[in-house]
């Protein structure tokens, strides 16, 4: 709060909040040592009854935790639950290959549109499975990749990648599926909680509405079904 120009009404909110609130929960942790789950429980507890005062707690947190920057890793913010699209890889064939210059490398550069920088909210449920993975799977560094090639260094193959995804799919009898169904089953369902067109683009990057306008269309498909369904079942009844 030092360095920051507040005013001195919201710098004893601050101060309040800080004392009441977060120091007994976390003062006597090492940053590095504050996880999402303890972010999690925290606020499951504190000040329930209260709901404007505990929103106001958790801002300062992530505030505090932002300023830090120790918990993070590249571009998955487990605090704020978001995943934070900056870049995009392309995997280019190299004019000369051999042993220190394999054929094929990847150069990093910004996404396809505008639109595709974003920030994606991830849902609750599969941030516990994202913490594992980044605990299992990805390094330390803030740079480390999240889905790099065995060793942890470079780019994971897509041969690698292929023969994962055809042992998965597989083990659901789903040899059809596409690796592009994943994002188009993602678009669908959140199409299907209500999303907006304008909601849908933000999420998936989309910079007009034609691409999104699909999903919507997709969803409103599997309603009809339902609807269906439900008629047959009560004609059974």
């Amino acid at each position: 709060m030092a360095g920051r120009p507040i005013k001195p009404r919201t710098r004893a909110h601050y101060q309040a909040l800080l004392d009441d609130h977060l120091l007994p929960a976390f003062g006597n942790r090492q940053l590095g040592a504050i996880t999402p789950k303890h972010v999690r429980d925290w606020h499951a507890d504190t000040l329930t009854n209260r709901p404007t005062m505990r929103a106001h707690a958790y801002s300062l947190l992530r505030t505090i935790l932002a300023s830090a920057v120790e918990l993070r890793r590249g571009d998955v913010d487990l605090g704020a639950e978001v995943i934070r699209v900056r870049r995009a890889a392309v995997r280019v064939k190299q004019d000369i290959a051999d042993e220190q210059s394999p054929r094929y490398a990847y150069q990093v550069g910004t996404p396809k549109s505008d639109a595709s920088i974003r920030d994606v909210t991830i849902p609750p449920h599969l941030v516990p499975v994202i913490e594992e993975h980044l605990t299992k799977h990805v390094g330390a560094a803030r740079d480390a990749l999240l889905f790099p090639a065995v060793g942890g260094r470079g780019h994971l193959q897509p041969a690698t990648l292929a023969r994962h995804w055809y042992k998965a799919r597989a083990s659901i009898n789903r040899d059809d599926l596409r690796w592009h169904d994943l994002r188009h089953s993602g678009a669908v369902l959140a199409a299907a909680t209500g999303a907006s067109l304008a909601e849908l683009m933000a999420r998936l990057g989309h910079s007009t509405p034609q691409a999104a306008m699909r999903y919507q269309h997709a969803a409103a498909g599997r309603d009809r079904e339902i609807a269906g369904l439900l008629s047959k079942l009560a004609e059974n009844g």
